[in-house]
Order: structure tokens, then C-alpha cells, then sequence
């Protein structure tokens, strides 16, 4: 009888240790998501302090005072139905007196019919054009019927029908790769739009970013910060020939080295890195992503092309849960780049918190909100299950 307590008594105690690690483990052991959340607590960069300029408080003839509420600085906005206006304490996103005398396109890309039914593309040039304060010309290169986008944009957007002799349908194993290789001919879509549009024949540097990426401050202040951080020690001044690609280095990923969302190209210089870097996706179409071609390109040396690594810190945040999207609304400060996922993490976030986001970063009216028109989000379950199980 003894000995059947003894056993009881040895159980109870294993099965409460086993409680008990469980509980521990519970504390620290969390999903993908929350760990990107606590690897983004760096504060959006202060390019103004970067670039020695002052922030200038006054837009659109709009005058903003300052106020005192509960100890803290914030902006009154004079006409707050204005949508063009942004929220208090959003010190990035105020215009800056310096003259910037380089010239600049944005360049996007939207393809398959999951993206011309839904707004990713109207959401990402509402953003530019709102929080990134940059009024020039955005190029959108798309396979969408030719009325899709037709009196959509202003007119100095540029949408251009994709050559179907460049998407190559039977070429790859996974679907996007034929989409994702018209990064790789970003200057020569560009270049066939100057013929009709002589006046672009200016711009020397095109930027490009995913259509699920949003804009939180100033794109003048962000390219002429990129510019004084990276330029200077890479540009052409420094007796480098090499042509040069600029991307953020991935924080998240464990293979991928950069990140191919939002790149910055020479539109004079840079194409023989990109005409690499389709090469190396075209002899590889059992590739799932183009960072694997990218990663070639790298391997290969720098004597004909160099991907040039960018810091995302500060600049770039990837919000993947509704715990950083609340985060981010309640700062009322955003980094210069949103990549709002739309496809590995886009299930993490509930429909709810992302409405109220994109409306809050959007600036949208109330009319705007009630049309639902920029909350829709499109979620790729198999693309998310290719890319976890890649990581």
C-alpha cells in the first residue's frame, strides 16, 4: 500500500513539473509574427536630423499651431476634414525648404487578376501621394485590361501595358516568378515610355516598391537621406564604375541576404545588374523567389554588378500582427516604409485592425472609409505556406 502512494505521489509531482514547464515555455514561446513585432523597436529614422534640416510645419498654405495637451507637443490642424492633411505629431512627414535637383520616378508593378480586383495599387499611390508628400511621376507596369485603371490616377501616372512576350507563362514553377521578373526590366519599360512621354527623358533614379507596401512620411526626405547615406559612399563620385542596385538587407528572413521590395536603380547605369539578375531567374525556373536569383548575383562577385545592402532599421517596418498595428496607430508616428504583408503574415492581422490602419495611414475621409474601397486585402495561402516553410 505504501509503495501505490509512493507511485501516486511520484506521478502528481511529474505531471505538476510538466505543468509547470509548460507554463515557462508558453512565456517566451511565441509565433513568427510576434517575433518580428519585438526585432522593430528602433523608432522611424529622423532623416531631418540626418540631412542637418529643420522641419518645417507649414503645407498647403495651411497654418499649424502648436499646442499644449497633458504635457505633450502635438499639431492643431486647422481643417481636419481635409484628407490631404496628416494627423498630429507626424514630424517625417512635414515638406523640407531644401531643393532637391535630383529627378526621380516611382516605379510599380501589378499583375494577375487577384491584384486587378482588388485596391493594393490604388492603396500604395494613395499613400505616396498622401503621406509621401511626392507629386512626380509613378510608372505602373500591368497585365490588367486597359480599362481597368482608366481615369483612376492623376496624370502623372503612367500605366503601362505589359508586353506579353515578357511574361513567359509556362517558363516557371511558381506562378509569381514570371510576374516578379519585370523588376528586372524596370529601365527598359521605362525607357520605351519616354518615346511618348519625352518630358520623363530627365529622371536618372527609379524606385520601385511592392504594391503592398504603403508610404508613412516623406519620399523627397527618404531618397535624398538614402542618398547621403549610401550614395556618398557608393555613388560614382568615389571612382566606383561598377554598377550599382540599392535594397534593404532582410531582417526576417534566414536565406534571403535583401530584399527585393523596394529598390533603387540608375536608370543610366544600373541595368547590368538587372539584366543579371533575369538571367539568373530565367536558368533557374525551379526557383520559389526572386531573392534566390538574387542571392546568385551576390555569390558571383562584384566585378560587373554590385547589390549594394541597405539598412531597413528605422526605415522599413513590417508589421504582422494587430499588436503592432495598434502600436503604430497609437505613436501616430510612421516609418518612412509600411510593408503591409499581403501575403506570409497577412492572416495574422484581423480584417478589423487593418481597415482601421490602412484608413488611418491613408488619411482617408469618411466618405472614403465608408466606400471600404482601400481596406480590401487579398490573402495567399499558398504563397504564405511556401514561404515559412522556406524559413
Amino acid at each position: 500500500m505504501p509503495s501505490i502512494k509512493m507511485f501516486n505521489s511520484r506521478r502528481s509531482r511529474n505531471l505538476l513539473s510538466l505543468l509547470m514547464l509548460c507554463i515557462f515555455l508558453s512565456a517566451f514561446i511565441t509565433d513568427m509574427s510576434v517575433i518580428m513585432d519585438d526585432t522593430e523597436d528602433a523608432p522611424p529614422i529622423d532623416f531631418h536630423r540626418i540631412l542637418g534640416e529643420k522641419k518645417n510645419l507649414r503645407k498647403h498654405g495651411k497654418t499649424r499651431k502648436l499646442v499644449r495637451h497633458r504635457g505633450k507637443k502635438k499639431v492643431a490642424i486647422n481643417n481636419k476634414n481635409d484628407a490631404s492633411v496628416e494627423p498630429v505629431n507626424d514630424p517625417q512627414s512635414h515638406s523640407s525648404d531644401a531643393v532637391d535637383q535630383t529627378q526621380r520616378a516611382i516605379m510599380l508593378i501589378s499583375f494577375g487578376k487577384s491584384a486587378a480586383e482588388g485596391t493594393l495599387l490604388e492603396r500604395c499611390i494613395l499613400s505616396i501621394r498622401r503621406r509621401g508628400q511626392f507629386q512626380d511621376a509613378i510608372v505602373v507596369i500591368t497585365d490588367a485590361p486597359a480599362d481597368r485603371y482608366k481615369g483612376e490616377f492623376d496624370d502623372n501616372v503612367f500605366v503601362v501595358k505589359a508586353n506579353e512576350d515578357d511574361i513567359l507563362y509556362d517558363h516557371f514553377k511558381a506562378t509569381g516568378q514570371k510576374y516578379k521578373r519585370f523588376k528586372t526590366l524596370l529601365i527598359d519599360y521605362f525607357n520605351g515610355l519616354v518615346d511618348s512621354e519625352p518630358q520623363l527623358d530627365q529622371i536618372e533614379y527609379l524606385y520601385y516598391m511592392d504594391i503592398d507596401m504603403m508610404m508613412g512620411a516623406s519620399f523627397p526626405l527618404l531618397a535624398r537621406g538614402l542618398d547621403k547615406i549610401y550614395r556618398t559612399e557608393h555613388g560614382d563620385s568615389t571612382g566606383d564604375k561598377v554598377p550599382k542596385v540599392f535594397m534593404f538587407m532582410d531582417p526576417h528572413s534566414g536565406k534571403f541576404a535583401l530584399n527585393s521590395g523596394f529598390i533603387v536603380i540608375n536608370r543610366h547605369t544600373s541595368n547590368p545588374c538587372l539584366d543579371s539578375w533575369k538571367k539568373a531567374m530565367d536558368d533557374n525556373p525551379e526557383f520559389q523567389f526572386d531573392q534566390q536569383a538574387l542571392n546568385l548575383v551576390v555569390e558571383s562577385g562584384g566585378s560587373t554588378c554590385k547589390l549594394i545592402g541597405m539598412d531597413s532599421t528605422g526605415i522599413v517596418t513590417f508589421p504582422a500582427s494587430d499588436r503592432r498595428l495598434k502600436r503604430l496607430m497609437k505613436d501616430r508616428r510612421y516609418y518612412p516604409l509600411i510593408h503591409l504583408f499581403n501575403s506570409c503574415f497577412a492572416d495574422k492581422m484581423s480584417d478589423k485592425i487593418t481597415k482601421r490602419f490602412v484608413a488611418h495611414v491613408l488619411l482617408l475621409s469618411q466618405a472614403e472609409k465608408e466606400s471600404g474601397k482601400y481596406g480590401k486585402q487579398i490573402i495567399r495561402a499558398e504563397y504564405s505556406a511556401k514561404w515559412k516553410e522556406s524559413n
